[in-house]
């Protein structure tokens, strides 16, 4: 009588530590998958400013004086525009995925695009700002090359974004942009 007693004891014993460990997994299970999921989105939302890079990347020369501008100005015909608004409008939507340094520089690049004017659509407005878009588009990239190293740590990255109240958001003076 003892010993079934002794296996009975040590087969609930078994059962409870067993259901105790598959607990424990699936909350480590699910925890990983929601990790999976941001990371997912983080990186959907670095390749659309990747995409944003590329139009103050890539530069084009007038062979008339020899000046340079980004291959996103152009004549009307120029889908790059389009695209670059629209690109922004998602990115806003999805900036709970970015950095809020990311963020920022995004938003100077935006605010020197309104406040200047630029219309894409005009060459001579892209050579004559060639090198201030060069540099904001430099400091997106130092920032966005932080980020990326560090997205898998996302339970890190959700903690220092969390804050709390509400951010006014400042205008950067023109003289910030150079």
């Amino acid at each position: 009588m003892e010993i079934l007693e002794v296996i009975i004891a040590s087969s609930v014993i078994a059962s409870l530590i067993s259901s105790l460990f598959v607990l424990l997994q699936s909350r480590i299970d699910y925890r990983n998958e929601y990790y999976k999921k941001i990371i997912e989105k983080r990186f959907q939302s670095y390749e659309m400013i990747e995409r944003v890079l590329y139009f103050f990347s890539t530069v084009v020369t007038d062979f008339q004086d020899n000046r340079m501008y980004h291959v996103i100005f152009g004549d009307q015909d120029n889908p790059l525009p389009s695209e670059y608004h629209k690109l922004m409008t998602n990115l806003s939507k999805s900036n709970i995925w970015i950095s809020e340094r990311v963020r920022d520089e995004l938003c100077k690049l935006n605010y020197f695009i309104i406040q200047n004017d630029i219309d894409f659509n005009n060459i001579e407005a892209g050579k004559k700002y060639y090198k201030e878009l060069g540099n904001i588009r430099n400091n997106i990239l130092i920032v966005v090359k932080q980020d990326v190293l560090n997205l898998h740590k996302v339970r890190r990255t959700l903690r220092e974004e969390v804050k709390l109240g509400m951010i006014m958001v400042e205008l950067p003076k023109k003289e910030d942009f150079t």
